[in-house]
């Protein structure tokens, strides 16, 4: 769950148990938008145990690791791959056929922006999600003309990464 539990005991004086849970933000209310041409499957629907798999690409090891802790506190989230660079997230989403891409729109080797194309392109539907520290700008619209749902700035809070994943789903075809 992500939490963390803490037991404090002195003989004779007892013990004191401190469990600490993560609250999940509330899920919207109302109904979700329906998918084009497909069924819907929102996040509400994913409590039964179904996980969003995500392919993760960060070149930087300590942002991706950071980043993966993260996503997995939350309950309907699943790191299915963590690539390094571009064109692995490419051969990672080939390969493990994720829910979602979360793609540093600024790494070595291959450029992001032709990664998303090539993503877009062959997985028509597959909801990729910008990542930079680069507020809204040349990258913001390069990623999005590319295929891209949503650019995320890594100086953000947290909350808009797990929402922007979440409102991907509900859009997807």
């Amino acid at each position: 769950m992500g939490g963390r539990l803490k037991i404090e005991s002195l003989p004779g004086q007892g013990t004191r148990v401190i469990v600490l849970v993560p609250q999940r933000p509330p899920l919207p209310q109302g109904h979700f938008p329906e998918a084009k041409g497909g069924l819907f499957r929102g996040p509400a629907e994913r409590w039964s145990g179904e996980k969003i798999r995500i392919v993760l690409a960060d070149d930087h090891h300590i942002v991706r690791q950071g980043l993966v802790s993260l996503l997995r506190m939350e309950p309907d989230i699943e790191i299915a791959g963590e690539a390094s660079d571009a064109a692995q997230a490419v051969d990672l989403t080939r390969a493990l056929h994720p829910d979602l891409v979360i793609m540093d729109v600024s790494m070595p080797g291959m450029n992001a922006v032709e990664a998303t194309k090539e993503i877009c392109h062959e997985f028509p539907g597959l909801p990729v999600i910008g990542l930079s520290m680069h507020e809204e700008g040349e990258l913001s619209s390069a990623i999005r003309q590319a295929g891209a749902v949503a650019y995320v700035t890594r100086g953000g809070p947290p909350e808009a990464l797990i929402s922007a994943i979440h409102q991907a789903i509900a859009v997807k075809v």
